[in-house]
């Protein structure tokens, strides 16, 4: 009934629970890895579930250009149902239990009803050390991203874009897949062709309680979202003119200059500013739960989740810096070198 694809690159530390998860659940009847040349166990650990798992149809496909959108492009090839769902490796499935939901059939179903182009997902950070701790408690607010996909409690339809995909290969194909050179926002680009050809949203399913795990170092956090800086520009650019980016550029600088200066006009000392910061992000990261309690992984125990609570609240404020640094920077490299190609995935 459903295929999933994964892209992965050196998911040693990943690969096997989101295989074994969901291998559970009745609906999924195939699943495609595709490996874009990873240099750790990744394909031997596939090797290994592929042999205690006889009831599925699954297959390891090879990634030579590395970059998601082909590999992604690749798996439409090899597809034996219509309908395609699209997770990410580098994060936490539940698996199915009797006598509970089968998400991915619920999703097909919504899907089904005409109303909507695709089905994404809330994208719900999970932890295990402090930056990712803190990356989870900037995920909550709009500081880190003003999507619906990362707030959304109910189903929810959305113009904009949605964590990963859920649709069927042929609408896949009408709008000829994915732009591999927008890595890693290939998905925003495929989501507005979607929308664009389609006249319908996209619905954010939030019911699956799916956990991202963010990067665990500042230098591939930087990284990451230098590249989102890039790619968003020059996906902007492929739909607008380069013009239209340089205004929108220059009248972000212009509001972050006046922000800057009223900030240092009207704001209390410093170091004040930076507790109520923290407080405030402290406080969110205590209440979401109570709002959503599929907002995050628990970690460990009580005490130890709440020590990493704490801790992370006063070291987001300084980690918020780095993405939006890194991203404005990924910009910047657009617009000085128009012609340059998107950064690779690795």
């Amino acid at each position: 009934m459903i295929t999933i694809v994964l892209p992965v690159y050196n998911e040693e530390l990943f690969l096997a629970n989101v295989l074994e998860s969901i291998s559970t659940y009745p609906s999924i009847t195939q699943i495609l890895v595709v490996d874009g040349g990873s240099t750790d166990s990744t394909c031997t650990i596939f090797q290994e579930f592929k042999k205690n798992c006889t009831h599925l149809d699954i297959a390891l496909l090879s990634n030579p250009d590395k970059l998601q959108g082909y590999a992604l492009n690749l798996c439409l090839d090899f597809v034996s149902n219509q309908f395609l769902v699209r997770l990410d490796a580098h994060s936490h499935v539940p698996p199915f239990r009797p006598g509970g939901i089968d998400y991915f059939r619920d999703v097909k179903s919504l899907y089904d009803t005409g109303a909507y182009c695709s089905v994404g997902y809330r994208q719900r950070f999970a932890y295990k050390s402090i930056l990712q701790c803190s990356l989870y408690i900037l995920s909550l607010t709009p500081f880190l991203s003003r999507s619906k996909y990362r707030y959304a409690l109910t189903p929810t339809s959305t113009w904009d874009t949605a964590w990963l995909f859920s649709t069927s290969v042929s609408r896949i194909r009408s709008i000829h897949g994915f732009k591999p050179s927008l890595t890693p926002n290939e998905d925003y680009d495929f989501n507005q062709r979607l929308i664009a050809a389609t006249h319908l949203p996209l619905l954010i399913y939030p019911q699956l309680p799916l956990y991202y795990f963010p990067r665990s170092s500042l230098s591939s956090l930087f990284y990451q979202y230098f590249r989102y800086g890039y790619a968003r520009a020059l996906s902007f650019s492929s739909r607008s003119s380069v013009l239209s980016l340089w205004c929108i550029s220059i009248f972000q600088f212009l509001v972050f200059c006046l922000s800057t200066v009223l900030w240092s006009i009207l704001s209390p000392p410093l170091f004040q500013a930076y507790l109520l910061l923290a407080l405030i992000l402290l406080s969110v990261a205590c209440f979401a739960p109570a709002i959503d309690r599929l907002s995050y992984v628990p970690s460990g125990s009580f005490i130890r989740r709440y020590t990493y609570l704490v801790v992370s609240s006063l070291v987001a404020p300084f980690v918020l810096i780095l993405p939006v640094i890194s991203f404005v920077l990924g910009r910047l490299s657009f617009m000085f070198s128009p012609g340059a190609t998107s950064p690779n995935l690795q």
